[in-house]
């Protein structure tokens, strides 16, 4: 007599893929299947135990300062100062 079970049935994940900013906040993804002894389908596993298949990320390999340019000088006459804006990339310093 032929049978269905699905107790075997059990969620498998891959590794997380890389995220989608290399400088700030992104999402990344991986893979989520069903798998079990024989082929097992979707609905065989316990859809509210299913793992994430995305997530939020943050990254900071491709953070860069940019840098304005220079201002006029404080002083007409000796000895003064310029300045300029220094951002980061991301917009938030501490990833730079």
């Amino acid at each position: 007599v032929a049978c269905y079970a699905t107790s075997g049935c059990m969620w498998l994940t891959l590794d997380w893929g890389q995220c989608s900013s290399g400088c700030g906040y992104g999402t990344r993804e991986r893979n989520v299947t069903c798998s079990g002894p024989s082929q097992a389908r979707k609905a065989d596993c316990d859809g509210r135990a299913r793992p994430d298949s995305t997530e939020i990320c943050h990254d900071i390999a491709e953070c860069s300062w940019i840098l304005g340019v220079w201002g006029s000088c404080s002083a007409t006459c000796g000895n003064g100062f310029r300045t300029r804006e220094i951002s980061c990339s991301s917009g938030v310093e501490g990833d730079c």
